[in-house]
């Protein structure tokens, strides 16, 4: 029972500690603005990062899905990915992954267009 234990531990960190592959990151993203605010939902209200950015010639308003335990992301490029289907119709409910200069990732969601 340990070992299947041990060799399961090993295989969640092995898999949650992988490097990303650069090249997924295809896409640049500008971001102008980073701000903390507040993510409030009916169990109450948490701090997260709101940043402001350039998508595709478009500027959004785009929040961060984890909270500030990674620290407030720097103005400046990105390469970044959309994850999941596209719908041309309402960019609103994109999401992206931005990839850092360490290697790790971060991802946000849009939450509003600015003119």
């Amino acid at each position: 029972m340990k070992r299947i234990l041990a060799v399961f531990l090993l295989t969640v960190a092995t898999v949650a500690y992988a490097k990303v592959d650069p090249n997924e990151f295809s896409m640049t993203i500008h971001v102008w603005r980073s701000t903390t605010g507040q993510d409030c939902s009916t169990r109450g209200c948490s701090p997260t990062q709101v940043i402001r950015a350039t998508i595709d010639g478009n500027k959004y308003a785009l929040q961060a899905e984890t909270i500030l335990s990674k620290g407030v992301l720097p103005l400046g490029d990105y390469k970044a990915k959309l994850l999941g289907k596209e719908n041309p119709k309402n960019p609103l409910k994109r999401k992206y992954e931005f990839l850092l200069e360490d290697g790790s990732t971060r991802k946000f969601k849009i939450v509003g267009e600015e003119e």
